[in-house]
């Protein structure tokens, strides 16, 4: 498990290489930002039921291999929910109807705004998802901290959902830490903008390794490793995701 914060939480650790392996080869590494005795790690297998909003209706390009990502999840998880299209709503994801779902899956475009832009909008960072007549789809840090996560793991594989680090941005505006707000057990995010192929390849193999039976951290690192061997060797396209607890 490794602390990160600050800068450090957009450091790709599993590309750190000794000149023979990566980091990621010869570990399954975690990253928290709060060092507890208490922090658990997650747990998901093949019965998890899951929830997967994707493909939104909103006026954001789409996210071509997010469906292949969402159908990936339901190939190897009995028990999930997909939701794309005008249903794929905020008010959805901020609902008790969300409560009974043990897993979170939002392949959705992802927006970290910076200080000016924040002061101008009145709006931080946020999830687009689509509107409805109670909400408008741009879910913020606010609104899902205050939704009901408690106990969930959190799948954001749109760009930059790990949070930006630097001058211009507020470091603790990132979605990561929303939805650890809100109470989820764990979060999957990005470090940076994601390819949505390398993405979605990443993540059905990440979904075939839970329901081999691997750990939520094994199963991920392994994904990478796959996807480093099978997809690209370039760390840009499998060390972007990083699973963190509290």
């Amino acid at each position: 498990i490794i602390y990160s914060t600050g800068s450090l939480k957009n450091y790709p650790f599993d590309a750190i290489y000794d000149g023979k392996m990566f980091l990621c080869d010869r570990f399954s590494l975690t990253e928290t930002d709060r060092l507890s005795s208490a922090i658990e790690f997650p747990e998901a297998d093949r019965t998890t039921r899951a929830l997967s909003l994707f493909d939104p209706f909103t006026a954001e390009s789409d996210l071509v291999y997010a469906k292949r990502e969402a159908g990936s999840l339901s190939d190897f998880l009995n028990n999930t929910k997909l939701v794309t299209g005008t249903d794929a709503t905020e008010s959805l994801l901020r609902s008790g109807a969300a409560a009974k779902y043990g897993m979170i899956h939002l392949p959705v475009h992802s927006f970290v705004l910076k200080k000016d832009s924040l002061a101008a909008s009145g709006r931080s960072s946020y999830i687009q998802l689509s509107a409805d007549d109670n909400n408008d789809g741009k879910t913020d840090w606010k609104e899902i901290s205050q939704a009901d996560m408690n106990g969930k793991t959190v799948i954001l594989s749109g760009c930059d959902t790990g949070g930006r680090s630097g001058e211009e941005y507020y470091s603790h505006f990132d979605l990561t830490a929303a939805f650890f707000e809100a109470g989820a057990k764990s979060v999957i995010s990005s470090k940076w903008r994601t390819d949505d192929l390398a993405a979605s390849v990443l993540m059905k193999r990440y979904f075939r390794n839970v329901a081999a039976g691997l750990t939520v951290p094994e199963a991920l690192a392994q994904a990478k490793r796959d996807v480093r061997t099978y997809f690209d060797p370039h760390p840009y396209y499998w060390a972007n995701f990083k699973l963190s607890v509290r």
